[in-house]
């Protein structure tokens, strides 16, 4: 029993893990799957019968129930690779059809579901196929779903020759990296001459792109997400519909956000992580400026989450009005130019979440828990407790929820300290993160 346990094993590590990680030979890995496919099959009707008969009393050998259930768990292991396989050459062979348009996409975090989901939803009729790169290969992989129009690999932004290589390989780049890791692989799209698109901010670096990309033909295009992105087209939507009849703009403040859907609203804070956490914790840190009624307003990031207003919406399928409450985002004045309106009195861009939120986030900037500059000792043995505990006045006889709720004012009842409680902030239980910053050390789980 043993010894065939091994010898599976052993099979399935030849086929799976050899073929799975030898992927930078695509030529060789496809002559090899054309020349396996009837040999791998009847391995695998082989295999299968041994296993089904396995099961069996016999003269010979005995069987004990969780040896059984032990053998049908690798059967299953078996059969997946050979589907992932499967899956995986009909993949390779989509991808060198020389009619398909070739969409490379960098980056599987939490930002990538739903493009994701698209071009693979739409490769079919649009003769796309997508391949998708992280340096969780793993994760890459569970994006795709398993999908004849994707593939996945491991990608390594440090690796100059891989980078190249994928880049060439495809028609167009979309960028879902964290916005300062976008810079290396835009040099290579204007060298390469492939255009390349990302939902982050334009950055100085991009900028000073610009004439290259322009000169070389192509076309880097940024701010195509949620907030930065939809939020300009709607914005400009209406913008260019008032002008267009002759109106004169006297003030344009726009809100949005990444907001939970009503049946998946589920926790204290109204909101869940949609994106990279840490750019959630350090948003606004560069400060705030807009302009309203001629006149310049600055707010430093440690008043951001203070300095909030109420906004009442109208839900457009119900008619109920529902509650928010929005803080300026980052810099408006900016955007003066990119909208056309130079002359405006008031630009106001804003960010919305349901209220009570800016009130409990703003503990953390408040403490500093949210600083991104320093590292902290001995990071790696700390639990989350003493995380807290080390912002907080030493006070041997008094507990840390005792300490945060009198320096912020709070009742321990109070709903800000419900939603530090429901975060687990103030367990027991190790970070395990060496040198890190604050920052990291509140996004760590």
């Amino acid at each position: 029993s043993t010894g065939k346990r091994r010898d599976m094993i052993s099979l399935e590590n030849k086929i799976s893990h050899w073929f799975l990680r030898k992927t930078s030979n695509s030529l060789r890995r496809k002559k090899w799957l054309q020349s396996r496919t009837c040999t791998t099959r009847h391995q695998e009707n082989i295999l299968s019968d041994q296993l089904l008969n396995k099961g069996k009393d016999n003269s010979d050998t005995k069987v004990t129930p969780s040896e059984n259930q032990s053998l049908e768990q690798l059967k299953s292991q078996y059969e997946e690779t050979f589907q992932k396989l499967n899956t995986l050459r009909d993949s390779i062979r989509h991808y060198r059809a020389p009619n398909k348009r070739k969409i490379l996409l960098l980056g599987a975090g939490r930002s990538s579901d739903v493009a994701i989901d698209y071009f693979i939803n739409n490769a079919q009729e649009n003769r796309w196929i997508l391949k998708v790169g992280d340096h969780d290969e793993r994760l890459a992989e569970k994006k795709i779903k398993n999908s004849v129009n994707a593939i996945s690999f491991k990608f390594d932004l440090e690796d100059a020759e891989l980078r190249e290589r994928e880049i060439k390989e495809a028609d167009i780049v979309v960028s879902l990296l964290p916005a300062s890791l976008h810079l290396d692989v835009a040099r290579d799209c204007v060298r390469l001459r492939k255009s390349l698109v990302t939902a982050s901010y334009v950055s100085d670096g991009m900028k000073a792109l610009n004439q290259q990309a322009v000169a070389a033909g192509v076309t880097l295009l940024n701010e195509l997400g949620l907030d930065p992105g939809i939020d300009h087209m709607a914005c400009m939507s209406v913008v260019d519909k008032i002008l267009s009849k002759g109106g004169d703009l006297k003030g344009l403040e726009t809100f949005a956000g990444g907001l939970v859907a009503p049946e998946s609203d589920d926790n204290p804070w109204n909101y869940k992580f949609t994106w990279n956490p840490r750019n959630v914790v350090l948003a606004g840190q560069g400060g705030v400026k807009f302009i309203q009624q001629g006149q310049y307003k600055y707010i430093p990031y440690h008043k951001v989450f203070e300095r909030t207003e109420m906004l009442k919406i109208r839900d457009p399928q119900t008619g109920a009005m529902l509650e928010f409450e929005g803080y300026a985002n980052r810099d408006s004045l900016k955007y003066r130019d990119l909208y056309g309106l130079h002359t405006i009195p008031t630009l106001f861009r804003g960010t919305l979440r349901r209220p009570g939120f800016c009130k409990a986030w703003d503990i953390f900037v408040t403490l500093g828990m949210t600083d991104n500059s320093f590292k902290m000792e001995d990071s790696e043995h700390m639990t989350y407790r003493q995380f807290i505990n080390s912002f907080l006045m030493y006070r041997k006889s008094d507990s840390v929820e005792l300490k945060l709720a009198y320096y912020m004012g709070l009742s321990l009842d109070s709903p800000e300290m419900n939603k530090l409680k429901w975060l687990g902030i103030f367990e027991d239980r190790k970070v395990n993160m060496k040198d890190a910053t604050p920052c990291l050390l509140y996004t760590s789980d």
